[in-house]
């Protein structure tokens, strides 16, 4: 049995129109990327080939949605040089370093730091005038009990939020108020859709029920591309990095672990490169479920 580091999963439409027509890049309408903070880093040599083979062949407009760490990656994605945006990225990423116990002033004032790094100087004119890529960026405003900055206060309001969400959705609205900034050249398709991110779950409270779903209709031409479960198991202590990581390892160990893991992933990017250039995603696609 053949042992893969990624996995592709597709809806019903898509998976029918590849097997019976193959992979079409200029097909492509929209790029959504998951959050999930230092988990991109299994993420960045895919995004470096993601670059180097599919947007080149993009015919726009092509919409990029993200929210967190997902739209980070797509500010890079539309810059005019995106390779060495990513580089940047990735470089003031790993760089990052707080004192024992920061604050959320500390934590903002890191992340504009890093930010400022990727965007560099011409960065947002860049995205913005992107002739074929379309940036869109996915964000809450917190409401009532959550929009106390009190720590206790706050622990209370999101158990009591993911209590209620495992009971119905519509109740997420008594605590947050979605928001899509998007760029005003195109109205995205997404617009009053719920996105989601192996599985697709419809929001971050869902990621532990396994039954909650996205609309078939939001994902039947949805292509999902991670990595396998039996590739994570062999990254540094069997698992993707995340942000525990932050208070599981000093710096510099963590910084060594985060560095392997990303020269590991290196083997996602050439499987990745494999597929697309030897037109080997029909055999390999595999249904949503």
């Amino acid at each position: 049995m053949n042992s893969f580091s990624l996995t592709f999963k597709a809806g019903a439409g898509a998976l029918a129109a590849v097997r019976r027509h193959g992979f079409d890049v200029a097909s492509i309408g929209t790029l959504a990327g998951a959050s999930g903070g230092p988990k991109w880093l299994v993420l960045s040599q895919l995004d470096r080939a993601i670059m180097q083979s599919i947007v080149p062949g993009l015919t726009g407009p092509v919409h990029l949605i993200g929210s967190s760490i997902g739209s980070w990656r797509f500010a890079c994605y539309a810059q005019a040089d995106p390779l060495a945006a990513i580089e940047r990225f990735e470089a003031a990423y790993l760089a990052q370093s707080y004192s024992e116990k920061p604050d959320i002033h500390e934590i903002s004032r890191v992340s504009r730091e890093i930010l400022a790094q990727v965007l560099g100087t011409d960065g947002v004119a860049e995205i913005l005038g992107n002739p074929v890529l379309r940036t869109h960026i996915m964000a809450v405003r917190s409401r009532h009990i959550l929009a106390s900055e009190n720590r206790g206060v706050l622990a209370l309001g999101l158990v009591t939020a993911a209590l209620l969400n495992a009971v119905s959705r519509s109740t997420l609205g008594w605590f947050f108020e979605r928001a899509l900034f998007y760029d005003q050249r195109d109205t995205p398709p997404f617009f009053d859709v719920e996105a989601g991110y192996g599985r697709i779950v419809p929001g971050w409270f869902d990621k532990k029920l396994r039954w909650r779903r996205p609309q078939v209709g939001n994902v039947d031409r949805t292509i999902l591309i991670s990595p396998s479960d039996e590739f994570v198991s062999k990254l540094p202590n069997g698992k993707i990095p995340d942000r525990t990581d932050f208070v599981n390892y000093e710096p510099a160990e963590r910084i060594r672990i985060w560095r392997r893991c990303i020269a590991d992933c290196r083997a996602l990017a050439d499987e990745f490169l494999e597929v697309i250039e030897k037109d080997q995603l029909a055999a390999r696609l595999e249904p949503l479920w």
